[in-house]
């Protein structure tokens, strides 16, 4: 598994029907990772990495990381703007 923490303590009492609405709206797109946030309002996003018979398979970690991040270049502006704005 890969897991990115992208933010601490940020689900707040105030805003967090919105904020779970609009994660809910990421997550139902794309099917690679999920987001979530922690019991102390952390968030975060984890994405499993399949493998076979038990053996790393490294150009698939390399893959997920990869759409990982171009993910975030996108998304991360919108997400944060939900969060603090």
């Amino acid at each position: 598994m890969v897991r990115v923490k992208l933010a601490n303590s940020v689900l707040k009492e105030d805003k967090a029907l919105t904020l779970l609405k609009h994660i809910n709206s990421i997550n139902s797109k794309y099917k690679i990772f999920k987001y979530y946030f922690a019991e102390d309002g952390s968030l975060f996003l984890d994405s499993y990495v399949l493998n076979q018979n038990g053996e790393v398979d490294c150009a698939m970690i390399f893959t997920v990381l990869d759409v990982i991040i171009k993910h975030i270049t996108e998304e991360y502006k919108n997400v944060m703007k939900e969060i603090w704005c």
